[in-house]
């Protein structure tokens, strides 16, 4: 018989704002029925290889951790990640965060563009940069 747990999608997020959730997830956790990926990023999948998992579902860990975050460079060439490697345009800092099977990249830089001649393409939760931007990018060294 499938209990309720059974039924959650593959990627689960906890986050500050709802403190009770994020309680029961990391409980959870603690005890066994989630696995942790990230601070804040768990799977219930107990089985799967956790680069697998991450890999499958790049996009929505993406949009958690970097909310209307531009796919920028070569990874908006490619239109996901190339090589194991994810390059999001966003905010002012530059960073690096390492997940099993994929790191992600961001390159400080202007966030999506939405009106205009060449809009950014909505890539929920994330955009996918215009042909204009990432030819542009991909120009520099």
């Amino acid at each position: 018989m499938a209990t309720k747990i059974d039924n959650l999608p593959e990627i689960l997020f906890s986050t500050a704002d709802d403190p009770t959730n994020a309680q029961r997830v990391s409980r959870l956790a603690r005890v066994g029925r989630f696995r942790k990926i990230r601070a804040g990023v768990y799977t219930p999948n107990l089985e799967g290889p956790l680069d697998a998992i991450v890999v499958r579902n790049w996009r929505l860990i993406a949009g958690h951790l970097f909310p209307n975050a531009v796919v920028g460079y070569r990874s908006a060439a490619k239109g996901g990640p190339d090589a194991g490697k994810l390059i999001l345009v966003h905010g002012d800092r530059a960073k690096r965060i390492k997940l099993p099977g994929l790191e992600l990249l961001v390159v400080p830089g202007a966030g999506a563009v939405t009106d205009g001649t060449a809009p950014d393409v909505p890539y929920p939760p994330l955009f996918l940069a215009s042909e204009p931007r990432r030819m542009l990018e991909n120009l520099a060294t």
